[in-house]
């Protein structure tokens, strides 16, 4: 899968941000914000407005917020599995953690047996139907943790390094400021 969904949405809001832009300046029009057009210059300072907002807008998007994103990883070894293989070995999937296909699978189309919703740690609770698309199985209850909380480690990881670092320098300057600072004699 890929973010062209969420590309494309954020690019259609590009619109709705330029007509609050419009709309402000409007309403600022005579009001102590620095300017006062008379008569239609105004619909022309707002298309204005909008014009500039949608270039810089669409110029961050495509310019500025990859910098800030994480880079797609080729992976050969998964890119050649077919879903069930890998399905069978990872519980969660689109249909497992998406509580209203569990429950349309189980009310309106009455599966048998019916896609069940995951919760962490009951992962034995799944069943196999391979014409829905589940094909985990965990008879033993041996599933092993992932490694669903990495994002959070590698921000908490940064975090002590720049605090260590931080600490670092800082009792650097300190110390050499106290040395200074303290005269023999001086209880």
């Amino acid at each position: 899968s890929n973010m062209d969904v969420d590309w494309w949405s954020q690019v259609m809001l590009i619109p709705c941000c330029g007509l609050i832009l419009m709309c402000c300046i409007f309403k600022a029009n005579k009001q102590g914000y620095g300017y006062a057009v008379e008569g239609n210059k105004i619909v022309l300072y707002c298309v204005t407005g909008f014009v500039v907002h949608f270039v810089v807008h669409l110029l961050m998007l495509v310019y500025v917020v990859p910098l800030f994103g994480k880079r797609q990883q080729d992976n050969p070894e998964l890119d050649e599995k077919r879903y069930c293989e890998v399905n069978q070995n990872l519980a969660a999937s689109w249909f497992s953690t998406n509580p209203v296909h569990c429950l349309r699978s189980q009310k309106i189309y009455k599966h048998a047996p019916a896609c069940t919703y995951l919760f962490m740690g009951k992962e034995h609770v799944l069943q196999v139907n391979e014409s829905i698309g589940c094909y985990f199985c965990d008879d033993a209850g041996s599933t092993p943790r992932d490694d669903e909380d990495m994002d959070w480690r590698e921000v908490t990881e940064a975090a002590r390094q720049v605090a260590d670092r931080l600490s670092t320098r800082l009792s650097f300057k300190w110390g050499s400021m106290s040395s200074r600072d303290v005269k023999p004699g001086d209880d």
